[in-house]
């Protein structure tokens, strides 16, 4: 139970997690204006119930969409702070408490829908901002969780409260953290995207202090592994270091293929500066056909390991089941055109050996429907 809620809100927390996201906007005509990419509900849903479970609480802050939807969210108790395109009467049935406005919830967490100004001894957790370019006044503490800007992603209000975190002071800190080699580094990444048609609004808007979701928009994939790394002992958090690890792996295989580099030039096995991560040994383990030594063998190689991982990375983070489908299909295209010559590799064993292991692998964690 979270201690410090006020004792209304308090059996929020009993028995689970309370999990908050705002502007669902389930099948409404207009979300395509607001953002071209915006996925379907069937996808937002699948990101919700991957992360909220059957005992815990999941708050909407308004704007919630078609109805009908609702009950597919997973959660025990549903809570709707209504904004403006809600009709209270809609929802009643569907939702466990419906406030009608903004709600203090604890001596310093404000949920709302739309942004409030004013108050900058507490944190107001809010949505409406779809565009995520508020003119939020210096002092005022915000957390803007409009979908479309969080990734269609619940954050989890337990983390935010046991650490006291604004989303602000997080990526202050690691700032400080770094020495003065790095942050020059650093300095030029920014000074470098400043003139950027994607990411210099963004920059010119933030720069005295960044906030998590604007800072992870502006930085190369390299720093934010080292900010997901910085997080991880900051929460002290075994899962995400795991995850760090290999995403380090991952960011090399990546770097590679961005500079268009050849991946496949050697293939000798023990090239690999470090053990496969515990986690991929363990889902190859599962894998019907895969031979132990075998696994040994072609994992022991740095190319294939950062195939391997990648594609467990991927396997393991990705919720949407759109995105899933998706890569699975191209991914299958790319195992059929290694088999449309599989004989000109019937000389080479490595290169045989390679191509059967990968296809174990795609074909066990990649399944085509």
């Amino acid at each position: 139970m979270i201690t410090t809620l006020y004792e209304p809100f308090r059996h929020w927390s009993d028995g689970g997690s309370v999990y908050i996201l705002s502007d669902l906007h389930f099948s409404d005509s207009d979300c395509k204006l607001m953002n071209p990419n915006w996925i379907t509900p069937e996808e937002q849903l699948d990101i919700i119930n991957g992360m909220v479970g059957k005992g815990d609480t999941f708050v909407c802050l308004g704007d919630v969409g078609d109805p009908k939807f609702v009950p597919m969210i997973k959660a025990r108790k549903k809570i709707l702070v209504l904004r403006n395109h809600d009709a209270r009467g809609a929802y009643k049935d569907l939702f466990s408490e419906v406030y009608a406005g903004p709600l203090f919830i604890s001596d310093k967490i404000l949920l709302s829908h739309e942004p409030v100004y004013g108050l900058p001894w507490c944190l107001n957790i809010h949505g409406h901002d779809h565009n995520n370019m508020e003119a939020y006044i210096d002092g005022c503490k915000h957390i803007n969780l409009a979908a479309n800007v969080c990734g269609y992603t619940p954050i989890n209000l337990r983390k935010m409260d046991e650490y006291n975190e604004d989303g602000y002071q997080v990526v202050q800190d690691y700032i400080d953290s770094l020495d003065e080699k790095q942050r020059k580094i650093f300095d030029s990444e920014i000074n470098r995207n400043k003139g950027n048609i994607y990411c210099g609004d963004i920059i010119a808007k933030y720069e005295v202090a960044f906030p998590i979701w604007a800072f992870i928009e502006i930085v190369p994939f390299g720093r934010l592994v080292a900010f997901y790394g910085f997080c991880a002992d900051r929460f002290s958090d075994k899962s995400m270091k795991d995850t760090f690890y290999r995403l380090l792996t991952c960011k090399e295989i990546r770097n590679a293929s961005a500079h268009s580099n050849c991946i496949l030039n050697n293939l000798k096995a023990k090239t690999a500066a470090h053990s496969t991560n515990a986690a991929v040994t363990s889902e190859l383990m599962k894998i019907k056909g895969m031979n132990t030594n075998f696994r040994k063998n072609r994992m022991s190689n740095a190319r294939i390991q950062q195939v391997v991982t990648l594609l467990y990375t991927h396997k393991d983070m990705v919720e949407s089941e759109g995105i899933k489908r998706s890569e699975s299909e191209d991914l299958k295209k790319i195992m059929e055109r290694v088999d449309k010559n599989y004989d000109y590799y019937n000389t080479n064993p490595m290169i045989k050996g390679t191509f059967d292991f990968l296809k174990l692998v795609v074909d066990s964690w990649f399944k085509s429907e």
